[in-house]
Parts: structure tokens; C-alpha cells; sequence
């Protein structure tokens, strides 16, 4: 429902911005516009003046960048990705056909990071915590598919990166930061 997710979204925008609210951090996810990066391009209600906003206010702000986001869905890579093998995929080039279709929000993850860099603000990057540098995991420990569609995580995906994040520390560290 549109209406409620907005009058959701309203709410907490409210309380964010609240000068009474006793709030540690406000935390921004999402799958992020490319205006961020580039002010001329803003509107009078885009995040980044939002940000601003909330900075004004002494408040904390974390933002999450977007999730990983494959060119096809995770469960159709199989039959995307060619095989030197009569047997099927290696895992090898599994592992680089995953890579080379991850590729969606790549740019727009390195925009939005330099964004958060350039304003000084804390930066959760999916990517690197879903990812490395050789493989991009399409399945979790237990072998359970981490991506539902092309860029939304299952159950099973959301505490896959959860774990993650618990292990890095990563808002323990965010959070105790001066």
C-alpha cells in the first residue's frame, strides 16, 4: 500500500527530525538515486538535503547502500552462464558468472560511498559485506538462495548479511565513533 508505506515514511522523518527525540543515529537505506552525488540535480525534498538537515539537527547519520543487484535473477544464472564441462559449472565459473551479473548497483554503490566520504558521514556498503573481490555468493552456508529476484534478499539472504554485519561490528563501530 503506497499510502501507509508514505505516512510510515512520514513518521519517521518526523521523529528524526523531532529536536526532542533522543535518537543515537538516523540510518538512510535504500536503493538510492544517482542525484545524490550530483547537486545541481536536486529537489527541494531530495535525501541530501534531508541529510542536511539532519546533521543540522546534531544528529548522526549512517547510510546503507544499495543492495547487490544481478542483471538476471540468481536462480536463472545456471542457465545463463556457459560451461566449459559436459558436467556443468565448475564452481569457479560460477563464481565468475555471478561476479560479472552483480554488476547492477555497482557504480551507484562507489557513487553514494564517495558521497558519504565527502560529507563524513559512516557508510554501510552491502557489497563488500555480501562480496569480495573473487566471489559474490548467490547461496548461504546451508546452500539456501540469498537472492528472491534480481536485487531483494530472501529470509535466508537478509541473515546472511546480518551475520556479517554482526561479525564486522559493523554499527558497534559506527556507533562508537567520535
Amino acid at each position: 500500500n503506497p499510502k501507509a508505506c508514505a505516512a510510515t515514511l512520514q513518521s519517521a522523518l518526523d521523529l528524526a527530525l523531532s529536536p526532542t527525540a533522543n535518537i543515537d543515529a538516523v540510518v538512510l537505506a535504500s536503493l538510492w538515486d544517482m542525484h545524490i552525488v550530483s547537486p545541481d540535480l536536486f529537489a527541494p525534498t531530495n535525501t541530501a538535503l534531508l541529510i542536511d538537515k539532519l546533521l543540522a539537527r546534531g544528529r548522526k547519520v549512517v547510510l546503507v547502500g544499495p543492495p547487490v543487484g544481478f542483471t538476471v535473477s540468481p536462480r536463472d544464472l545456471i542457465d545463463k552462464c556457459p560451461s566449459s564441462s559436459k558436467d556443468g559449472l565448475t564452481p569457479e565459473e560460477l563464481r565468475q558468472c555471478v561476479r560479472e551479473h552483480s554488476n547492477v548497483y555497482r557504480e551507484c554503490n562507489t557513487a553514494i560511498k564517495q558521497y558519504a566520504q565527502q560529507k563524513g558521514l559512516p557508510y554501510v556498503d552491502l557489497h563488500e559485506l555480501s562480496c569480495n573481490d573473487s566471489a559474490c555468493p548467490v547461496l548461504d552456508e546451508e546452500g539456501q538462495l540469498i537472492y528472491m529476484d534480481t536485487s531483494h534478499r530472501t529470509f535466508p539472504g537478509d541473515a546472511f548479511v546480518a551475520r556479517r554485519v554482526r561479525q564486522d561490528h559493523v554499527f558497534e563501530r559506527i556507533l562508537d565513533a567520535k
